[in-house]
């Protein structure tokens, strides 16, 4: 006599991966307790592997982890060089449905950089120092009052902080690129920073679970101690900067 038997289903992961992703981005925010519903109805063996599938999707398609012992090859990555003094930008700014145009300056001042933002006829926008030493909080020297909303000001002191502290080589997770072994990428507090043959720094994304990885900023690649471009993008909210030659 057979007791007790239990019967295994055998999962499509791919059916059962599109399954919840469609229902996390139709319920996470309008129906949270739908999503909450879906999640107690999934089996165990269902979400195993919708977990592992997940895990083995953080590993990027091209590149290989670098050994500890070729690390030490690799040169720290930049976006402005040591020797980097001051750079002029034209500025596209949007924010929703405003524009703003004008110029930015960036330079390398008293131990610090600072970012000062203005129109044509020399409004200023903002103004943002941000100290070598990374513990140090940015500081607001000046932010006009249409943009002095919290969110903005904070996105801009992180933005611009993603590029002037930038992750050491050693102390991060390094992967190199399989064909071009001159391209890494290093994942850092769920960003990930792109380097390219120049090793400067080529892109900045952001790392999501659920969704594909966002682009939050490009930067063009040349021999210059700055990038001829830097934008910065969110969606409705966005910088752009050209060098000025």
């Amino acid at each position: 006599m057979i007791k007790n038997v239990t019967l295994i289903r055998i999962y499509n992961p791919n059916a059962i991966i599109a399954d919840f992703k469609s229902a996390y981005n139709k319920y996470r925010i309008v129906a949270p307790e739908q999503l909450i519903f879906y999640l107690k109805r999934i089996s165990l063996s269902a979400l195993s592997i919708i977990l592992l599938t997940l895990a083995s999707s953080c590993t990027l398609k091209g590149y290989k982890a670098v050994s500890n012992s070729n690390i030490n090859s690799i040169e720290d990555i930049k976006i402005f060089n040591d020797n980097f003094e001051k750079v002029l930008y034209k500025t596209n700014i949007n924010i929703y449905s405003t524009n703003l145009t004008g110029i930015t300056i960036i330079k390398k001042k008293d131990s610090a950089m600072r970012v000062v933002s203005m129109s044509e006829l020399g409004m200023k926008y903002f103004d943002f120092e941000f100290p070598d030493n990374q513990k140090k909080v940015a500081i607001v020297h000046y932010i006009m009052e249409p943009l002095n909303k919290k969110l903005l000001v904070k996105m801009i002191k992180k933005d611009f902080g993603l590029m002037f502290y930038l992750p050491a080589v050693d102390n991060s997770k390094v992967m190199v690129n399989v064909d071009d072994k001159s391209k890494i990428l290093i994942k850092w507090n769920k960003l990930i920073y792109f380097s390219g043959d120049m090793g400067r720094i080529s892109q900045i994304k952001k790392q999501r679970v659920f969704l594909p990885n966002k682009t939050i900023i490009t930067l063009s690649e040349n021999a210059q101690p700055y990038p001829d471009t830097i934008n910065i993008n969110h969606g409705k909210i966005s910088l752009n900067f050209a060098v000025i030659k």
